[in-house]
């Protein structure tokens, strides 16, 4: 999958430089996340019995570091553009607790049982390579795409220690929209949500795996060349 990621990012760019190599602009960005993971509801075995189990979890801050390519599609619009880029970026949640359900066969709960969790974290570290359409309104660029991302490792942390290592070797993608106000012709400031619709298998603790999605929103800075 790594080398997959990497001929499919290689391709864009090439022909992304070979077609417009004159109109290419160069440019540097950094954000400030806020990401969040939303889990899906698992199934548990305790003392011979079935339990429906959710998580309860916030956001926490983050960020994202990248280098991108914008030419633009004069062919379709003067004031249209094309972007993509590569970046590394660190999402993820804070877990709160853990709660585990027990239901009958009509579906009433018979019992409820939290666990809370303390400096419980969910780090993603990841690459990914967004691909933006821009259109420029006097200086605003209001932009649609998608991220495709490989992840290089995903970390459970308890209170600054590592108690799970999961290396998941698939792609992400996640659907963003956002918006960029330039200051010139160079410096820009720039904001995205990035939503995920491919699940994200993670460990909660060491045994036990469960599905998320990722959502991000960006806030940044960034400069062509």
């Amino acid at each position: 999958m790594k080398k997959q990621f990497i001929t499919v990012i290689s391709f864009v760019f090439a022909t992304l430089l070979s077609a417009n190599a004159q109109s290419v602009r160069v440019g540097v960005r950094g954000d400030f996340n806020l990401s969040y993971l939303s889990f899906s509801d698992f199934s548990a075995v305790k003392e011979g019995k079935v339990l429906k189990g959710d998580i309860n979890a916030t956001i926490i801050p983050s960020f994202h570091l990248g280098i991108f390519f914008e030419t633009p599609l004069r062919d379709f619009s003067d004031d249209l553009y094309f972007e993509s880029g590569i970046a590394f970026t660190r999402q993820g949640a804070q877990l709160k607790s853990i709660s585990l359900k027990e239901y009958s066969a009509s579906g009433k709960v018979l019992s409820k049982e939290t666990q809370l969790l303390e400096d419980r974290y969910l780090y993603l570290e990841q690459w990914s390579a967004p691909f933006w359409l821009k259109y420029d309104l006097n200086g605003v660029r209001p932009k649609i795409g998608v991220n495709i991302g490989f992840f290089t490792q995903i970390n459970t942390i308890e209170k600054d220690e590592k108690i799970a290592e999961k290396a998941n070797k698939n792609f992400i993608v996640l659907l963003a929209i956002g918006t960029e106000y330039y200051l010139g012709e160079s410096f820009f400031f720039d904001a995205a949500f990035n939503l995920g619709n491919t699940n994200v298998a993670a460990l909660i603790d060491k045994d036990r795996e469960v599905d998320s999605k990722q959502m991000s929103l960006q806030i940044g800075m960034g400069y062509k060349f």
